[in-house]
């Protein structure tokens, strides 16, 4: 018989423990990329470079690479200006504290909201047509 899991309440912290470590493991990776390479990879998941410029998907995923490389530089003055910026013209706010990977594509980005506490693996996309 299978363990009960209201019985033994340390099953579940143990694992969510481990898939913490992982989640943050995996993203280690992503925090030694460089600002350019992350922006070329979101990029390049819109197809070609052009295709990027034009969507305002990647203006959002560009102002939030922004906002998290001033913030790791401790240069917060610049962000909070920059985010509200984003969030005026776009009606999408991604947290500066969120760690995202490589490859995000916003295809609908109005009104969505990433937390401070979210953690996104690599090639992730948002929109309609994504399920």
């Amino acid at each position: 018989m299978g363990t009960n899991i209201n019985e033994n309440p340390e099953i579940i912290n143990e694992s969510e423990s481990t898939r913490r470590q992982f989640i943050f493991q995996k993203n280690l990776d992503y925090e030694k990329l460089s600002l350019y390479q992350l922006i070329k990879a979101d990029a390049l998941e819109y197809g070609k470079w052009f295709s990027a410029i034009i969507t305002v998907g990647f203006y959002v995923v560009l102002t939030y690479r922004l906002c998290h490389y001033f913030y790791k530089k401790k240069l917060g003055w610049l962000v909070r200006p920059l985010q509200f910026i984003a969030v005026i013209f776009t009606f999408c706010n991604i947290n500066r504290k969120a760690i995202i990977g490589p490859g995000l594509v916003l295809e609908h980005p109005t009104c969505v909201y990433i937390g401070p506490h979210v953690s996104m693996g690599r090639g992730c996309r948002l929109g309609p047509r994504t399920f």
